[in-house]
């Protein structure tokens, strides 16, 4: 069933970009940083010296959020780069910079950035010499392991105005940014666990007040990434649809212990808005669980109540689209496979 399913689909929907396998990032001096050098060309940053100061800004964001709530991670990760005088000077030079806030600036990520692409363009004399001496990959590893540092030397200044005010403002921020800004925090917390791929680490990171429901959705969601890399489809909103139904009807079919788990898990509202979506967009009626009806029922649901995801503008809009989409088929074959009125 579920082979037709995606087969059905597959050849119909030509249209999704597909992901390439990104080149590798440079060594950066660090695991964490490796790690997070890989996610961010998953998440298309690129290599080429015009993403630089891209890299850099999200850098400097990611030491900022890492200081601020996880300050040993933080401490610990500058003593292990310590340069002495040097890093002190540089630091005096760059953060007075980026703590100045133009009155024409809104977005502080677009400020932080702008800064560093000056920098880069007429970089200070201090650092001129060295740079000069390294490979482009290396430059590139270089300004991103500077600017965490910065980043982590203002996120300690607790004190500090520009520091509260860019903590807020990334607070505020959409999940698949807020998403980027924290992968420090996270790579940190995850220990000695493997890298994932950056799409099951953003489903990870989606599900911060359901643990249950995390571990299962992170868990069936790395299964079908798999099964989908196969296909050439792991950013294919349609195959993720089929996948995530398919997944929750087994689940509640063939394991209702777990599925009354995750129901009682879920708030009383919560499960009120799964019946009423259910009703809506699938119905118990077996014979509307057509591919063709989900897909569409489906992307639906998610035009009426996600409208910025429909047309992704980057990978980090993409990654949210499929976390949606996936979880709502999800529930919705948990929905299905639940006969019994014991669970509504």
């Amino acid at each position: 069933m579920v082979k037709a399913m995606s087969s059905e689909t597959s050849s119909k929907h030509s249209s999704v970009r597909h992901p390439r396998k990104p080149a590798d990032p440079p060594e950066f001096g660090h695991p964490a940083l490796n790690w997070l050098g890989h996610d961010l060309l998953e998440l298309e940053f690129g290599l080429g010296s015009e993403t630089w100061a891209r890299w850099s800004a999200v850098g400097f964001s990611c030491g900022l959020r890492l200081a601020s709530v996880e300050a040993g991670h933080a401490r610990k990760l500058v003593r292990e780069w310590a340069n002495g005088e040097k890093d002190r000077l540089l630091a005096e030079i760059v953060l007075p910079q980026v703590g100045r806030r133009p009155l024409t600036v809104t977005d502080e990520l677009t400020k932080v950035r702008t800064v560093f692409i000056n920098l880069m363009a007429e970089p200070p004399e201090e650092i001129q010499g060295e740079l000069a001496t390294l490979e482009r990959g290396q430059q590139l590893a270089w300004w991103f392991r500077h600017s965490i540092a910065w980043g982590v030397k203002a996120g300690l200044d607790a004190d500090s105005l520009f520091t509260g005010r860019l903590l807020a403002f990334l607070d505020r921020l959409p999940l698949n940014q807020r998403f980027i800004s924290d992968r420090l925090v996270h790579i940190f917390r995850a220990g000695e666990r493997p890298r994932r791929p950056a799409l099951i680490e953003f489903f990870d990171y989606s599900y911060p007040v359901t643990p249950m429901e995390r571990r299962r959705i992170v868990e069936l969601a790395g299964k079908v990434f798999v099964e989908l890399s196969r296909w050439g489809k792991t950013l294919a909103p349609p195959e993720w649809i089929l996948c995530g139904f398919r997944e929750g009807l087994l689940l509640s079919t063939r394991n209702a212990p777990l599925r009354k788990k995750l129901f009682a898990e879920s708030t009383r509202e919560g499960m009120q808005a799964v019946w009423s979506l259910f009703t809506e967009h699938v119905g118990p009626d077996a014979t509307r669980w057509q591919p063709k009806q989900l897909v569409a029922e489906t992307l639906a649901w998610l035009r009426k109540v996600h409208p910025s995801l429909v047309q992704p503008n980057c990978r980090a809009v993409e990654f949210e689209r499929i976390r949606h989409l996936f979880d709502f088929a999800f529930w919705m074959g948990l929905a299905a496979g639940a006969s019994d009125a014991s669970d509504r």
